[in-house]
């Protein structure tokens, strides 16, 4: 988590403020938002220096297709572990 404790006031609100970070989830319009102001404008510069130093760089781009997938993990409800055999390996003589 982002924030250093050890600067953290005496009230006690720079954790909660952490804690509320690590449980914000951007909406739709927050990622595009972040992905064309934000993201593109940094791969654009890094595409940019790297051209300078004499590489070959290509960045494709294009929309993504709407996913109908499935609801997100509710927050605190443990994951389902696969049951899968364990690999063998050879022993060593």
């Amino acid at each position: 988590m982002s924030g250093r404790t050890e600067y953290a006031p005496s009230t006690g609100a720079a954790w909660k403020r952490r804690l509320d970070r690590v449980n914000a989830f951007p909406t739709q319009a927050e990622m595009d938002t972040y992905l064309r102001e934000t993201a593109t404008v940094a791969l654009h510069k890094v595409a940019m220096q790297m051209r300078a130093r004499g590489y070959e760089v290509l960045l494709p781009t294009s929309e993504l297709p709407e996913l109908d997938l499935p609801p997100a993990r509710p927050p605190g409800r443990p994951r389902a572990r696969a049951q899968l055999p364990l690999p063998a390996f050879p022993r060593r003589r």
